[in-house]
């Protein structure tokens, strides 16, 4: 009877070995995702885990960091406007003989003798005489209705200095007068030698036209001779 039990008990401590190998056994040729090898331990619980020679391990590759892309300022193209620079000299088709204004078929020009024409150009308003400062005898201011006529004394003659016409029937030589357009100014005598907000200034030697421009018309028109000072 002793006998049995023994050989049971024997019995049951192999089929327990067995059983616990085979465990074992299965977790590291088992099919599971992470696998053991047996260490010193002969339980689970000392198991050591190791990398699956078989299946290389995969270096996961960190991912580059992206640097934003500047955004580019463009600056828009200005196109330039196009423009006259008051006082700037400028090319015109202006000459000395332009410089003049015909009144009842008389031509004023600066530096002209005027001696004996003055009542020709119409009625007198009015005439202021002063003590020439260039030669012996008068320099005479003649006054008409809408334009006067400035002369200075020189060899017994009075010579006309500057023509000023505000208004009244006359016309310069090529047609411009009061109320004429600024277009037609330029089509008669070019651009002007001096482009100001007010005027245009047209200079040829030492004579010198200037058209005052209001509301991009004509409005008064200035004969000088540059040369007396």
């Amino acid at each position: 009877m002793n006998r049995r039990i023994r050989a049971l008990v024997l019995l049951l401590i192999v089929t327990a070995g067995l059983t616990a190998c085979a465990e074992q056994r299965s977790m590291v040729t088992g099919d599971g995702a992470r696998k053991v090898v047996l260490g010193i331990g002969n339980t689970i619980a000392e198991s050591k885990p190791y990398i699956d020679t078989d299946e290389p391990p995969v270096e996961a590759t960190p991912t580059p960091t992206v640097e934003p892309t500047p955004e580019l300022s463009v600056t828009p193209e200005i196109t330039p406007s196009v423009s006259v620079t008051p006082g700037v000299v400028k090319d015109g088709t202006f000459t000395a003989s332009d410089c003049e204004i015909v009144i009842a078929g008389v031509k004023v020009r600066p530096g002209m003798d005027f001696t004996g024409k003055e009542d020709a150009l119409g009625k007198i308003v009015e005439k202021l005489e002063g003590v020439s400062c260039l030669d012996v005898g008068y320099d005479i201011n003649y006054y008409y209705k809408g334009y006067n006529v400035c002369t200075f004394s020189k060899d017994g003659r009075q010579i006309v200095y500057s023509a000023d016409f505000k208004s009244g029937d006359f016309e310069t030589g090529k047609g411009i007068r009061i109320g004429s357009r600024e277009e037609d100014l330029q089509t008669a005598y070019g651009m002007p030698s001096i482009y100001e907000e007010a005027r245009r200034i047209y200079v040829s030697g030492n004579r010198q036209m200037t058209f005052y421009i209001s509301g991009e018309v004509v409005s008064e028109i200035m004969l000088v001779d540059t040369s007396v000072k």
